[in-house]
């Protein structure tokens, strides 16, 4: 990424005095929150398997980043009372969902992730991305973020972006322990956003990670975003070790802190079709909650392991490496993904197409073509 940027459209979270102090500040670990107030209700997480089920980490194309599947064993929170439940999914340990005026519904998720899950730059550029405004550099990151406290005194991060053209709103608090890292995120629109703002940081105010490690509170400051190396965002890993052959009719595609390399595909009915490849450390979340983090993108329910299995196809690139192709589509709203996925021990390598029923038609003989031609070096 450069220095430049087009001129910023998001909006700069402020400190809000408006806020009852006892319910403004937005925490997720360990801390009690306003037991006596009837508006409230009291949660915990069931505990789970490491399978639980999910869609995504809401559904935009640029969600590159697949969660680290955990129980949510020990973690508490309060719910306001205008919430209600949102759809269940396999990557989130909590979603709701707030009806707002203008008729919309705001989406509210609760992700856990491993260690610093990317660090902060690599997360807001990929919100940032959801909205459809540009990538923010390391300087700029700084005057985008919030350092607040829960009522707790554990320390978080908080930040805020509006397209002020689409109307498209994200808020979020990030916060960190020893071993994880927690995203409650709100997915809503910009009048959406100024009417649940306060319900949304009570929420996060009140939310408990019970057992969890204490928090890395040297990590959590604006000038100091965190950076795990076994995560680091694509575009900083070392490819020099795989290398592709890009089809004839593909165009160099939109760059991003999560990606490794883009290309965009034009298509006969004027849309383009976006390929991404991602490398993520380990397994990345799995299989299965991967591929139903894509479902979720296109609109589809999440499978179970026996029904996966129906939908992968084995495959072998030219040079004899196997992976695993698969592909989704809504019949419909005709949103379809095609994906390739090359599990390589200590990291995973994820080939996304992102497009429509007619760009999956026209567009799948090459992405299957590109994915046939990785070569993998050895170091």
């Amino acid at each position: 990424m450069t220095e430049d940027f087009p001129k910023k459209t998001a909006v700069s979270l402020k400190l809000r005095k408006s806020l009852n102090l006892a319910c403004a500040t937005v925490g997720v670990f360990v801390f009690s929150g306003c037991p006596d107030n009837p508006s409230i209700v009291k949660y915990q997480a069931p505990k789970a398997p490491a399978s639980i089920s999910e869609p995504s980490m809401q559904a935009q194309a640029g969600s590159d980043l697949p969660p680290t599947i955990t129980d949510a064993d020990g973690v508490t929170w309060e719910t306001p009372s205008s919430w209600t439940e949102g759809k269940a999914s396999s990557m989130r340990m909590a979603s709701f969902a707030i009806p707002l005026k203008d008729g919309t519904v705001g989406d509210v998720s609760l992700v856990k992730l491993a260690g610093p899950a990317g660090g902060l730059l690599a997360n807001v550029n990929r919100w940032r991305g959801q909205v459809g405004l540009a990538d923010l550099t390391a300087a700029g990151l700084k005057e985008e973020l919030e350092s607040r406290k829960t009522k707790a005194g554990v320390p978080y991060l908080a930040v805020e972006m509006i397209n002020e053209d689409s109307g498209s709103a994200i808020a979020a608090g990030i916060y960190e322990s020893g071993g994880a890292t927690l995203f409650a995120k709100l997915s809503t629109n910009k009048v959406g956003l100024e009417e649940a703002r306060g319900g949304f940081y009570e929420f996060c105010d009140s939310v408990s990670l019970g057992g969890m490690a204490p928090p890395v509170s040297s990590s959590m400051r604006a000038d100091r975003p965190a950076m795990d190396p076994s995560l680091v965002p694509p575009a900083q890993m070392d490819s020099s070790n795989i290398s592709w052959t890009v089809p004839s009719m593909w165009g160099e595609g939109k760059a991003s802190s999560m990606r490794m390399a883009s290309f965009s595909i034009p298509v006969s009915d004027g849309s383009v079709g976006d390929v991404s490849l991602v490398k993520l450390a380990g397994p990345a979340g799995g299989m299965l909650a991967n591929v139903n983090r894509w479902r979720g993108q296109v609109g589809l329910d999440p499978l179970g392991e026996d029904a996966l299995k129906k939908e992968l196809e084995s495959r072998k690139t030219l040079g004899g490496v196997s992976y695993v192709a698969v592909e989704m589509l809504n019949e419909n709203s005709g949103a379809a993904i095609a994906g390739g996925v090359f599990e390589m021990g200590d990291s995973t390598l994820f080939i996304k197409l992102t497009t429509n029923n007619v760009g999956l038609a026209e567009g799948r003989a090459s992405f299957l073509e590109f994915c046939d031609s990785l070569i993998f070096k050895e170091n």
